[in-house]
């Protein structure tokens, strides 16, 4: 289990960051910035993946029991930062915020996925 998890976070970020490098080269920064946001939260999931080894050893279960429990608790702040940009009409803050509610949902879609297995 876990090397699936850890091989999911490594393609994704690997995805990521070639997507973002085709982005620059078509001179599309604008998508290429998205990207390397839609990266930093696999990023971030990942080494919170990572941490729960600390936090709960071995365990298989327990370490995706707590990186589900972190793939709540963390982009509710990002669903706070959205509500906050759709209310002052911040379009490029409140798309940064979608970007990364995106990432969090497919990452929690998959988690819940390998949950259901064990």
């Amino acid at each position: 289990m876990e090397d699936r998890i850890t091989v999911y976070f490594e393609k994704r970020i690997a995805d990521c960051q070639a997507a973002m490098t085709a982005l620059n080269a078509d001179n599309r920064t604008d998508e290429a910035v998205f990207e390397k946001i839609r990266m930093n939260v696999f990023t971030i999931f990942q080494q919170v993946y990572a941490a729960s080894a600390q936090a709960s050893g071995s365990d298989a279960k327990k370490r995706l029991d707590f990186l589900n429990k972190r793939l709540h608790d963390i982009p509710s702040a990002w669903e706070t930062s959205l509500g906050a940009a759709q209310r002052h009409l911040d379009v490029q803050k409140a798309h940064i915020e979608q970007i990364k509610l995106a990432a969090a949902t497919e990452i929690l879609q998959q988690v819940t996925e390998w949950s259901e297995e064990t």
